[in-house]
C-alpha cells in the first residue's frame, strides 16, 4: 500500500524524536545510539528543547541545568546542540569540562 502524502508541505521538514532509527535508546546513564546516524546535531537540539520543556519551573524562576560528557570525539557537537536546545527554551546551562 502506497505511503500517505504529508498533511502539510511543511511535515516533512519537522524533527521527530522518533523518527531516529529504532536504535537510540534511553536510560538511566543516557542517552545511546551512533553518533551523526542516530544521535545527529538536530535531534540533540530538539531533545534540548524537549528536556527544557519538560524540566522547567512553570514559575517565573531562572530553570539551570548541569551538562556533562565524556571523552568521545562526537561528545563536542552533541553537547553543543543540546545546550542550545536548552537555551532556546532559556534554561541556563552550565557545562562541565570532560
Amino acid at each position: 500500500r502506497p505511503a500517505r502524502p504529508s498533511s502539510s508541505p511543511s511535515a516533512d521538514r519537522e524533527v521527530s524524536l522518533v523518527e531516529p532509527a529504532v536504535a537510540v535508546k534511553f536510560g538511566t546513564d543516557g542517552v545511546r545510539g551512533v553518533a551523526n546516524v542516530d544521535l545527529t546535531a538536530s535531534f540533540a537540539l530538539e531533545l534540548g528543547r524537549a528536556a527544557a520543556r519538560v524540566l522547567a519551573p512553570v514559575s517565573d524562576e531562572r530553570c539551570e541545568a548541569v551538562v556533562g560528557g565524556d571523552t568521545r570525539v562526537s561528545t563536542a557537537m552533541l553537547e553543543a546542540a543540546f545546550v542550545a536546545g536548552l537555551a532556546s527554551e532559556g534554561v541556563v546551562a552550565h557545562r562541565l569540562l570532560s
